[in-house]
């Protein structure tokens, strides 16, 4: 099944699709990360509002994760990254940003501060996507699961 767009074309994209970046923990990277998901969209047939939105909440949990694991790279120097999946469904993306190398217990928002910029990111990230699932993986792992819904 193919993926319609706004304007009804299918695009290029078929249910199942499924596109993955893994990148340093380093901020410079993220804008990899937006011009994958543009393309995609763009190729896929989205609206601009749509595309837009996600990149923001890509952005948003990219950021999180970079922060979380420089801050956990600086005690140990190892390299650190982050994978962004990005997944086509019938009627939805579903993108996963997943840390690798931190303690999957501390996660995105669950800060003591609502004011803290994970907490305000997490407040953006649930007003541009359907559904916002944390996932922790096992003991050095954790994921941000974002749902938007097409129809």
């Amino acid at each position: 099944m193919a993926v319609r767009g706004e304007s009804g074309d299918p695009g290029i994209c078929r249910s199942g699709d499924r596109v993955s970046l893994t990148i340093p923990a380093k901020p410079e990277y993220v804008s990899l990360c937006r011009l994958a998901l543009a393309g995609l969209g763009q190729r896929c047939g989205l609206d601009l509002e749509t595309v837009a939105d996600l990149k923001v909440a890509v952005t948003e949990a990219c950021s999180h994760a970079i922060r979380r694991l420089r801050l956990d790279s600086a005690s140990d120097g190892a390299v650190r990254s982050v994978e962004v999946r990005i997944g086509v469904e019938p009627d939805a993306w579903v993108i996963t940003v997943g840390e690798w190398g931190t303690d999957a217990e501390n996660r995105l928002g669950e800060d003591d501060d609502p004011l803290s910029d994970d907490a305000l990111g997490l407040t953006v990230i649930r007003a541009l996507v359907d559904q916002v699932t944390q996932v922790p993986r096992d003991e050095d792992r954790a994921a941000l699961v974002m749902t938007k819904r097409l129809f």
